[in-house]
């Protein structure tokens, strides 16, 4: 670890103004407040709670078809054919 310059130390303990420091030194104050701000700002919402209240609603009651349709759709599925033709 590096040692700390103690002017910049006391600029960021609040004990001296950052305007009265150099300009290397309030350019490095400028960093570590601006990374201090990002490490303190409350992480973005998860989207855990959305998903687990939509795994939680009742699922959708899906209406049957009635059984004329059921044999429609099953005389109207394609089917695979083996022809076999012996000598």
């Amino acid at each position: 670890m590096s040692p700390i310059d103690p002017r910049l130390q006391e600029a960021l303990d609040g004990e001296r103004d950052p305007g009265e420091l150099p300009v290397d030194l309030g350019e490095a104050y400028a960093r570590l407040i601006s990374a201090a701000q990002l490490l303190a700002a409350t992480p973005a919402a998860s989207v855990a709670v959305r998903v687990m209240a939509e795994i939680r609603q009742p699922p959708v009651q899906v209406q049957t078809a009635g059984p004329m349709r059921r044999m429609v759709r099953w005389l109207a599925r394609p089917r695979a054919v083996t022809v076999r033709l012996r000598p």
